[in-house]
Protein backbone atom coordinates (compact mmCIF):
# COMPACT_ATOMS: atom_id res chain seq x y z
CA UNK A 1 0.00 0.00 0.00
CA UNK A 2 1.37 3.43 -0.74
CA UNK A 3 1.23 6.35 1.08
CA UNK A 4 -0.36 9.28 -0.40
CA UNK A 5 1.08 13.11 1.24
CA UNK A 6 -0.95 14.86 2.97
CA UNK A 7 -4.13 16.87 0.93
CA UNK A 8 -3.01 20.12 0.85
CA UNK A 9 -5.67 22.79 1.79
CA UNK A 10 -6.58 26.61 2.78
CA UNK A 11 -7.56 25.46 6.50
CA UNK A 12 -4.55 23.43 6.87
CA UNK A 13 -2.04 25.81 5.88
CA UNK A 14 -3.71 28.43 8.14
CA UNK A 15 -3.79 25.86 10.70
CA UNK A 16 -0.07 25.21 10.41
CA UNK A 17 0.53 29.15 10.37
CA UNK A 18 -1.75 29.09 13.87
CA UNK A 19 0.09 26.46 15.49
CA UNK A 20 3.64 28.00 14.68
CA UNK A 21 2.78 30.68 16.83
CA UNK A 22 0.95 28.85 20.03
CA UNK A 23 -0.66 25.72 20.83
CA UNK A 24 -4.46 25.84 20.45
CA UNK A 25 -7.42 23.44 20.55
CA UNK A 26 -9.36 23.10 17.19
CA UNK A 27 -12.47 25.68 19.11
CA UNK A 28 -9.49 28.52 19.30
CA UNK A 29 -8.41 27.49 15.73
CA UNK A 30 -11.98 28.42 14.49
CA UNK A 31 -12.05 31.75 16.34
CA UNK A 32 -8.57 33.12 15.88
CA UNK A 33 -9.76 31.96 12.35
CA UNK A 34 -12.84 34.61 12.55
CA UNK A 35 -10.96 37.08 14.30
CA UNK A 36 -8.28 37.86 11.72
CA UNK A 37 -11.61 37.62 9.23
CA UNK A 38 -10.38 35.24 6.92
CA UNK A 39 -12.85 32.89 7.03
CA UNK A 40 -14.21 34.38 4.19
CA UNK A 41 -11.01 32.56 2.20
CA UNK A 42 -11.09 29.59 4.73
CA UNK A 43 -13.78 27.33 5.44
CA UNK A 44 -14.34 26.85 9.20
CA UNK A 45 -18.04 25.79 8.62
CA UNK A 46 -18.93 23.47 9.69
CA UNK A 47 -17.35 23.58 12.85
CA UNK A 48 -16.17 19.27 12.53
CA UNK A 49 -13.94 20.55 9.74
CA UNK A 50 -11.70 22.02 11.87
CA UNK A 51 -10.75 18.52 14.22
CA UNK A 52 -11.14 16.56 10.92
CA UNK A 53 -7.63 18.89 9.74
CA UNK A 54 -6.38 18.66 13.27
CA UNK A 55 -6.55 14.83 12.99
CA UNK A 56 -5.28 14.56 9.13
CA UNK A 57 -2.29 17.07 10.12
CA UNK A 58 -1.75 14.68 13.01
CA UNK A 59 -1.70 11.27 10.94
CA UNK A 60 0.71 12.99 8.53
CA UNK A 61 3.21 14.20 11.37
CA UNK A 62 2.94 17.34 10.90
CA UNK A 63 1.63 18.80 14.50
CA UNK A 64 1.14 16.79 17.62
CA UNK A 65 -1.71 16.76 20.05
CA UNK A 66 0.23 18.16 23.19
CA UNK A 67 -2.82 17.32 25.87
CA UNK A 68 -6.23 16.31 25.46
CA UNK A 69 -9.36 18.38 27.61
CA UNK A 70 -12.44 17.35 28.84
CA UNK A 71 -14.35 20.75 29.82
CA UNK A 72 -17.73 20.69 31.99
CA UNK A 73 -20.70 21.23 29.17
CA UNK A 74 -18.22 20.57 26.47
CA UNK A 75 -16.87 17.49 24.19
CA UNK A 76 -13.11 16.25 24.88
CA UNK A 77 -10.37 18.12 22.51
CA UNK A 78 -6.99 18.59 22.14
CA UNK A 79 -4.54 20.92 22.16
CA UNK A 80 -2.16 21.31 19.10
CA UNK A 81 0.94 22.25 18.16
CA UNK A 82 3.49 22.01 15.11
CA UNK A 83 5.61 19.05 15.69
CA UNK A 84 9.37 19.72 15.76
CA UNK A 85 11.63 17.56 13.27
CA UNK A 86 12.67 15.09 16.34
CA UNK A 87 9.06 14.58 17.21
CA UNK A 88 8.80 13.69 13.48
CA UNK A 89 11.42 11.14 12.52
CA UNK A 90 10.44 9.46 16.44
Amino acid sequence: MTTRPPRRSPLALATLLLLQATPLHPYGLRQRIREWDKDRVVNVEPPNVVYQTIERLERAGLIAVKEVVRAENRSMYGVAKVSSARERSA
